[in-house]
């Protein structure tokens, strides 16, 4: 997947970019498949919807963010609500790999069903635990998962992540 090898002015011949919606329309036809006032890109197994152009591949979040903000992300571009085909204005952002990745939902093999929560078998606790700069720091062991979670939270706040 190549990124930023288009300009903005191609960009602004080939789509209509919609914040409130975050579709990207076709201003011109482009093949059988890519229609004048059709929206544009197809949807991958990993959530993303990408669009081919010249025979090119981009993920068209990047595109949307691109056209909004008239730039390229120097990032990666952050779907605030995790939801990897909203690509409105209002849940895009530009952030480096740690930032999003703190936006990351529970995982499907958590049992807690809080982020930062794991039941230690041997003491029968749960444990909270929260990733800084690359860095695990060890929250303490509490008797109920909600427990563990409001410590992963004010840890959450005080390290500003």
């Amino acid at each position: 997947m190549k990124t930023n090898m288009i300009q903005l002015e191609e960009l602004d011949r080939l789509f209509t970019y919609e914040p409130d919606t975050g579709n990207l329309i076709w201003r011109i036809s482009t093949s059988s498949r890519a229609i004048a006032g059709s929206i544009a890109g197809s949807l991958k197994p990993s959530g993303y919807r990408v669009v081919c152009i010249e025979g090119v591949f981009y993920r068209c979040h990047r595109i949307a963010f691109a056209m909004h903000n008239r730039r390229w992300p120097e990032g990666e571009i952050d779907h605030l609500n995790r939801n990897r085909d909203d690509n409105r204005a209002v849940n895009l952002r530009d952030c480096n790999r740690t930032e999003n990745s703190v936006n990351r939902g529970v995982h499907s093999n958590n049992r807690s069903g809080f982020k930062g929560v794991a039941f230690d078998r041997r003491r029968e606790l749960w444990m909270a635990s929260i990733k800084v700069s690359g860095k695990t720091i060890f929250l303490g062991r509490h008797k109920t998962p909600e427990a563990a979670h409001e410590a992963y939270q004010k840890a959450r706040q005080h390290f500003r992540c």
